[in-house]
């Protein structure tokens, strides 16, 4: 089994070039048995539904929206080109559940009516809209994530790979008798553009442009340029 993992992409604020060299690894492994392809999650960045404060509005909420899912369509497109008999999987981060939360702190009452599952389905991917619920593969949990690098081993107690901070690497962690590892996807969208460099700490943490691998039960993050 090959898993490949892609990190927070934050459509529609994308940077192709990652996305370009992903396709290129992901067509590599047409004669490979069993691969699977996971977004992980932090799909869209819905700036325009954040809280903080900010002096830029890109888009519109309803531009924003179509602007990502445009995007978004077009890489899982380029994914599934790349390898049609790739399993794909489509996770939720924290960004994704933005304009859900802000309706329900609004207007409680309208969620029985409301529904966000076309906005993450697309063709021939299996999509998780449960932001709190992970995925599984060969004994691998597969999370958005929360915290830092290395606490989430101690919550699943199994290896595990997350996205959520933009850095791309793999630590070890004891865990009882065990040793686990812990590897974060990285990063595939641009940190220059404004909503993605709207702090310090994002504006000078070193996110990392990459995706991750696991095969024969261990990681291996695969960096590319910054830019």
């Amino acid at each position: 089994m090959l898993v490949i993992s892609v990190g927070d992409t934050h459509f529609p604020w994308i940077y192709w070039r990652t996305i370009d060299r992903i396709c290129e690894r992901i067509e590599s492994t047409r004669n490979v048995k069993n691969v699977h392809i996971i977004q992980m999650g932090d799909l869209y960045d819905q700036y325009s539904y954040s809280k903080f404060p900010r002096t830029h509005d890109l888009y519109t909420p309803k531009e924003e929206v179509l602007r990502g899912r445009k995007l978004a369509e077009r890489m899982w497109d380029m994914f599934k080109k790349a390898n049609p008999r790739a399993k794909c999987w489509q996770l939720m981060g924290n960004h994704d559940v933005r304009p859900y939360k802000r309706i329900l702190e609004r207007l409680p009452e309208v969620e029985t009516f409301m529904d966000f599952k076309s906005h993450w389905s697309f063709d021939k991917v299996e999509t998780i809209l449960d932001v709190s619920e992970d995925l599984i593969l060969g004994g691998v949990v597969y999370t958005h994530g929360w915290t830092k690098l290395g606490n989430h081993v101690a919550f699943t107690g199994k290896n595990t790979v997350c996205g959520h901070l933009h850095r791309g690497g793999v630590v070890t962690v004891r865990h009882g008798k065990k040793t686990l590892w812990e590897a974060n996807a990285g990063f595939c969208a641009n940190p220059h553009s404004v909503p993605l460099s709207y702090g310090p700490l994002n504006r000078y943490s070193k996110t990392t442009q990459g995706w991750l691998e696991v095969s024969e039960g261990w990681p291996t993050f695969r960096g590319c340029l910054n830019p």
